[in-house]
C-alpha cells in the first residue's frame, strides 16, 4: 500500500473521529435519547460506512474492474452526504447559541432567546432537518440539469460570430451512481439548444471505458452544427486517460490534447484550443498542458475559445491568447457549505469572470462527484451565446 494512501487514510480517519466526537457531544448532551449509547451508535453507522470510501477507491484503483455493487457506493455516498449536512446544521445551531450568549452578555436587557436551542427537542429537529436536506440534495443532484444561458462578450471576436451558440457540458462523472438514464436526459437538453458547437472540458466518467459503454453511449447522439469537441479532465487520468480519449473519439467527440481546430464564418476565424489537465504530468508526463503547443498552426490575431478543465488555466492562457475559456472542475462546491469553503482554495469557482483580454466561464458541472448532493448549487447545461466586445 502506497505511503501517500496510508497518509490520506490517517488524516481522513482523524478528521472523521473529531467530527464524530463533536456531533455526538452537541446532539446527545441534552437528555435525548435517554440511553445515550443508542445515540452514539446511531451516529456510528454512517461514520463506519464513510470509512469504507477510501477502501473502495483503493480497491478500484488497484483493479479498475473491481466489481463492487453500485448499491454499496450509493450507501457510502449517502452516508457522507448525511453526515456533512448534519454537521452543518449543528454548527449553525451552535453559532446561533454563541450569538445569543454574546447578546445576553453585552445587552443584558435582551431576552435570552437562544437558551431554548439546547434541548432534546432541538436535537431531534436537527436530525430530521439533516435527513430532509440530504433527500432534497439527492433530488437536486439527480434531476435533469437546468439550461443556463450566458451571453458573453468575447475579446477579439469578429462580427460574423455574433450570436454563435456553444453548448457546454462538463463533469458528468458517469459511474456507480450516474447512469445511462441521466446521460440521455442531458443529451436531450443539449440537442434542444440547436447549438453551433458542443464542448466537454473533462471528467466524463469515474471508471474505465469498457465498464461504462452502455452508460456513455448516448453521448454519441449529441448534435451540433460544427461538431463536438473534448478536452481531458483530472478524472480521466485516474481511469486510463488514453482509453478515454479513444472512446470519446469513437463517440464522435474530437479530442483536443494541446491542439486546436479553426472555425470559419463569413471570412472570420475562431480558434478552439484544448489543453490537457495538469494531472497528466503525474500520470503521462508527455501530455502535460502546453498552451503554446495548443495554438500551433493557428492563425495570428484570431481569438481563442479555450477548453481547459481547471479554471486556474486562465492565469497561464491569458498572456498567450485572449478570447474565452470554458472550464469546470470546481462543481461550484457542489453543496452548502462547501459552496462557501471552496472560495478559500479556488480563485474562480462558478460563473463568468474576466482576466485581462480573456473571458472565463466556470460551469458548476452537469453531473456530480461522490455524494449525490446538489443542495444550493444546481447542475447545469450551459448555452453560451458569443458576442463581439463593444
Amino acid at each position: 500500500m502506497r505511503a501517500s494512501f496510508v497518509s490520506f487514510v490517517g488524516v481522513f480517519l482523524t478528521l472523521m473521529g473529531l467530527f464524530y466526537a463533536y456531533m455526538g457531544k452537541r446532539l446527545f448532551s441534552f437528555g435525548w435519547p435517554q440511553n445515550r449509547t443508542t445515540g452514539w451508535l446511531f451516529l456510528a453507522l454512517p461514520l463506519v460506512l464513510m470509512v469504507l470510501m477510501p477502501v473502495l477507491f483503493y480497491l478500484r484503483h488497484r483493479n479498475p474492474h473491481h466489481e463492487t455493487p453500485d448499491w454499496v457506493f450509493w450507501v457510502v455516498y449517502l452516508s457522507m452526504s448525511f453526515m456533512s449536512v448534519l454537521l452543518t446544521v449543528i454548527v449553525v445551531r451552535d453559532l446561533a447559541l454563541l450569538a445569543g450568549r454574546l447578546t445576553a452578555r453585552f445587552v443584558p436587557a435582551a431576552s435570552p432567546w437562544a437558551s431554548g436551542l439546547e434541548s432534546a427537542g432541538v436535537s431531534q429537529a436537527l436530525i430530521l432537518a439533516a435527513i430532509a436536506l440530504t433527500l432534497w440534495g439527492l433530488f437536486q443532484a439527480n434531476r435533469t440539469p437546468r439550461i443556463h444561458r450566458v451571453d458573453v462578450s468575447v475579446p477579439g471576436l469578429a462580427a460574423p460570430f455574433d450570436g454563435y451558440k456553444v453548448a457546454l457540458i462538463s463533469d458528468l462523472h458517469i459511474g456507480p451512481t450516474i447512469k445511462r438514464g441521466f446521460v440521455e436526459r442531458v443529451v436531450r437538453e443539449v440537442n434542444g439548444l440547436d447549438a453551433d458547437l458542443a464542448v466537454l472540458p473533462g471528467d466524463v466518467a469515474d471508471g474505465v471505458p469498457s465498464d461504462l459503454t452502455l452508460d456513455t453511449a448516448p453521448l454519441a447522439e449529441v448534435r451540433a452544427k460544427d461538431g463536438l469537441l473534448y478536452a481531458t479532465g483530472n478524472h480521466e487520468y485516474y481511469w486510463n486517460a488514453q482509453a478515454w480519449v479513444v472512446e470519446m473519439a469513437r463517440l464522435g467527440w474530437k479530442p483536443l490534447l494541446n491542439s486546436n481546430v479553426v472555425l470559419e464564418k463569413g471570412g472570420a476565424k475562431l480558434i478552439v484550443a484544448g489543453v490537457t489537465d495538469p494531472t497528466a504530468f503525474r500520470v503521462q508526463p508527455d501530455q502535460a498542458p502546453n498552451f503554446r503547443k495548443a495554438l500551433e498552426g493557428a492563425p495570428e490575431g484570431a481569438p481563442a475559445l479555450w477548453l481547459a478543465h481547471q479554471p486556474t488555466a486562465a492565469i497561464e492562457a491569458e498572456p498567450i491568447r485572449g478570447g474565452l475559456m470554458l472550464s469546470g472542475h470546481t462543481h461550484g462546491g457542489q453543496w452548502f457549505p462547501w459552496s462557501l469553503v471552496i472560495h478559500l482554495v479556488q480563485p474562480y469557482v462558478k460563473g463568468l469572470y474576466r482576466r485581462g483580454n480573456l473571458a472565463l466561464y466556470v460551469t458548476p458541472g452537469t453531473g456530480y462527484w461522490g455524494p449525490p448532493n446538489r443542495w444550493g448549487v444546481p447542475s447545469e447545461v450551459t448555452l453560451l451565446v458569443l458576442h463581439p466586445e463593444k
